[in-house]
C-alpha cells in the first residue's frame, strides 16, 4: 500500500548494487533536489 502512495506522489524505484538491508529505494526529483525514501522488504 505504501508503494502505491509513493507512486501516486511521483516517486519511482531505483536499483542499487548489493545493499546490507533488503528493500527498495524510491526517489522523486523536485525543484529543491531529490527526495529519497527507503522501504524495507
Amino acid at each position: 500500500m505504501l508503494t502505491l502512495h509513493l507512486h501516486e506522489e511521483g516517486f519511482f524505484p531505483i536499483c542499487w548494487a548489493e545493499t546490507a538491508t533488503p528493500g527498495t529505494t524510491y526517489v522523486r526529483p523536485g525543484a529543491r533536489g531529490v527526495l529519497r525514501a527507503f522501504v524495507l522488504a
